[in-house]
């Protein structure tokens, strides 16, 4: 990769739109500014261990600050931490997850939490205990009629 480029938040889809945008030359940033101050080329590696669906962990180690691009695209509804603590989760060519490392080697934590997915399990809880409930009063009700 030769170079990274920041675009305004919004702009990410018209730049990989580009016909001379190149993803294996050129990677993309959609931000307000660079979360690290990027300085060049280095060497880096990372190791990607997916743990559920939802939860992934990656070892990155770098020799320069860089952008860490995950292959999960990216939602409002992901987190991260690096080495425990919290961490911007980046938009990377237009819809890429990624997270900004410092130099050395880190663990970066991903974890997908959507606060929607626990009120559909408490909706659907209330719902089986009214419908369990209202079986319950039916059957108490009509084994009381056959006792008349």
């Amino acid at each position: 990769m030769d170079d990274i480029r920041f675009v305004p938040p919004g702009g990410g889809l018209a730049t990989v739109l580009r016909p001379d945008f190149d993803p294996r030359r050129e990677a993309l940033l959609e931000g307000p500014e660079p979360p690290l101050p990027f300085s060049g080329p280095g060497t880096g590696a990372a190791t990607y261990r997916e743990i559920t669906p939802g939860h992934a962990v990656v070892r990155v180690s770098t020799s320069v600050p860089a952008c860490c691009w995950c292959e999960t695209r990216t939602t409002p509804n992901w987190h991260a931490t690096i080495d425990g603590h919290p961490a911007d989760v980046l938009i990377t060519d237009y819809l890429i997850q990624g997270v900004a490392v410092p130099a050395g080697t880190h663990t970066v934590d991903l974890s997908y939490r959507d606060p929607a997915i626990g009120w559909g399990l408490a909706a659907s809880a209330v719902a089986w205990s009214l419908l369990l409930a209202a079986v319950a009063w039916g059957w108490r009700r009509r084994s009381t009629r056959r006792l008349d």
